[in-house]
Parts: structure tokens; C-alpha cells; sequence
């Protein structure tokens, strides 16, 4: 996956993403008109603007 810019293009909403945050890594989602990242840091919802997103990889095939 390719990172995207929030310049370019926003995420859809509510949905799980990987977002880059002050060159960090983390998990969140956009909620709302505005691109706010959503996610929890030590149980406490926070808000952010990311700068780049893509969505989470399809998780792992079971094999049983």
C-alpha cells in the first residue's frame, strides 16, 4: 500500500485506517467533515491531524 496524502484525498469515514502523525505510526479513523483522527492513547480518545493515511491490510487467511 502506498501512503496518501490528506492534500490529495481523504479517507472515507468511520473507517479503520493507518495514519502518519508527526512521522509517527498508529491506528485511527476520520469522523466528521473535517479530517480529525480519532484513536485511543493510553484510554483516553485523543484527536489529531494526520497527514497521510492508507487502509489497513486484508487481514491473514485462516488455515486450518
Amino acid at each position: 500500500m502506498e501512503w496518501i496524502s490528506v492534500k490529495d484525498r481523504l479517507p472515507p469515514e468511520n473507517e479503520a485506517l493507518i495514519v502518519c502523525i508527526n512521522g509517527q505510526v498508529t491506528t485511527a479513523w476520520r469522523e466528521g467533515e473535517d479530517w480529525t483522527a480519532w484513536f485511543l492513547v493510553m484510554g483516553f480518545i485523543k484527536s489529531y491531524a494526520p497527514t497521510h493515511w492508507q487502509p489497513l491490510p486484508l487481514p491473514p487467511k485462516e488455515t486450518a
